[in-house]
């Protein structure tokens, strides 16, 4: 079975990350949020809380088949700013694995 991470880092655009959540998941494709943050929990552009199902720094190490970054103004730049975001990229890049920003998450 496939699995993504979906990164929600501080400011996440919400439909990016729940929609895309909720299509990968009715594929039955298996899906893991991974908060950019020290807890589980994180709050989003609009101030809607969520809660992960675990943290990047507890999975720094594992490998996916995908990663999605959702952005929103806020997000894009808290997701920019994170060496371990970076380097979890980086690793699933070097391993051709599928790196799928949304809207400004590409910046």
């Amino acid at each position: 079975m496939k699995k993504v991470a979906v990164l929600l880092a501080p400011g996440f655009e919400e439909a990016e990350a729940i929609v895309t959540i909720d299509i990968l998941r009715r594929l039955q494709i298996e899906v893991e949020t991974l908060a950019c943050a020290e807890s589980r929990a994180v709050v989003s552009y609009h101030d809607v809380p969520m809660v992960t199902d675990s943290t990047l720094a507890a999975r720094q190490t594992d490998l996916y088949d995908a990663v999605v970054l959702p952005g929103g103004p806020q997000g894009s730049v808290n997701l920019a700013a994170s060496e371990a975001v970076i380097q979890f990229i980086a690793r699933h890049d070097e391993a051709g694995k599928l790196i799928c920003p949304v809207c400004s998450a590409a910046a």
